[in-house]
């Protein structure tokens, strides 16, 4: 496969069988979807047809590392699910004015892929891509939805929320989206409370009860096609106007912006170290087992001991365990290992001191313990 010259700069998620990674295209930021022949094909497609500002136009198609690759006209530094993690663990509330424009954003935009005749099918904030001003565009189209394929080819993805019929092997569709990203938007609510008015109404009080109960049929109808996104819209709008919330996709930017700005001192280690992530960069250590069980003992003392450093020699007993080497050789290995941790992303983060090694007391650390829902 021919195409524009793509220079990989950061991948921001490798979710199994697709791998989003940023990078320039002929000296323009783009995004590329990388996997296999025939999910390349049904993204390109969908961009090709989607017209909408949140939705990245196709930029071409080439093969980063020999696998066919989709180019979209976007300059991302993260996505949503690397801001969450950390606002959830900050306790970050979102300002009521950005919620609102997420919403009405999100919605305008299934109202143009609908209109071109694509789906989503499966909502996920790790295909909610954050440039590095707080712009936001969907990826996500063309994905596998299908529960045995994204068992399949999506085993690192994060949780997602997939429309009801598609869940037992039904095809996408305009109201199965709808269903989906009420439980998306529904998913959000951890990051802070709803207003009053909203918060009445849910409970059945107050003027706006009776709207809000529209948008539960609407989105809750067991038939697909009572679902209705144009009529879901127009009442979100009507309850925010009651609200007096206002949608700002000022506010909206801002807030990511802030949440990109905060995520930068945060350091997060998948289960097993497989990965990290620090800022907005990810770095895969599946096959390299060595670094792996470095960083999860520097991660640990980092959070048993704030300050506290770890000797070459506790460091080589926890990467080579059981084995021998002479104190030189065996010191020289784990400057190795720590000096590759440093340049694969974590120069800012580790510490080198005449007493040992240790993670910066002031990067805020995430060591997950059990392995990412597929």
């Amino acid at each position: 496969m021919s195409g524009p010259r793509f220079t990989s700069e950061l991948t921001l998620r490798s979710l199994g069988a697709i791998e989003h990674v940023a990078g320039q295209a002929d000296g323009t930021p783009v995004v590329a979807v990388v996997s296999d022949a025939s999910v390349a094909e049904a993204v390109a497609r969908a961009h090709g047809r989607i017209v909408h500002p949140r939705v990245p136009r196709l930029a071409g198609c080439t093969e980063v590392g020999g696998r066919p690759a989709v180019l979209l006209a976007f300059e991302a530094v993260t996505d949503l699910e690397a801001l969450l993690e950390h606002a959830r663990v900050h306790r970050r509330e979102v300002r009521p004015g950005a919620a609102a424009a997420f919403v009405v954003e999100t919605l305008a935009m299934l109202l143009a892929a609908h209109a071109s005749g694509e789906h989503m099918g499966v909502f996920c904030a790790a295909n909610v891509l954050v440039g590095p001003g707080g712009e936001m565009a969907f990826v996500g189209f063309g994905h596998p939805v299908h529960p045995k394929d994204r068992a399949l080819k999506l085993p690192r993805a994060s949780r997602a929320f997939a429309a009801p019929e598609i869940a037992f092997g039904g095809p996408a569709s305009a109201g199965g989206d709808l269903a989906a990203a009420a439980l998306f938007f529904q998913s959000f609510l951890e990051l802070g409370d709803l207003p009053p008015a909203i918060a009445e109404a849910t409970m059945g009080r107050g003027d706006l009860a009776a709207h809000v109960v529209e948008l539960m049929r609407l989105s809750n109808a067991i038939s697909p096609a009572e679902r209705s996104v144009p009529q879901y819209l127009e009442r979100v709008r009507t309850v925010l106007a009651i609200a007096g919330i206002e949608a700002s996709d000022v506010d909206l930017a801002a807030e990511l912006h802030d949440m990109l700005e905060a995520s930068g001192s945060h350091l997060v280690i998948a289960h097993e170290a497989q990965r990290f992530r620090i800022g907005t960069r990810t770095v895969e250590l599946e096959h390299h087992s060595t670094l792996r069980r470095v960083l999860l003992a520097l991660a640990r003392r980092r959070i048993d001991k704030p300050g506290a450093p770890s000797t070459w020699e506790e460091l080589f007993a926890e990467a080579w365990p059981g084995e021998r080497a002479l104190p030189a050789a065996a010191k020289a290995r784990v400057q190795v290992a720590v000096s590759t941790l440093r340049k694969l992303g974590l120069r800012e983060a580790l510490v080198t001191r005449d007493d040992g090694y240790l993670v910066d007391p002031r990067i805020v650390v995430t060591l997950e313990t059990h392995r990412a829902a597929g």
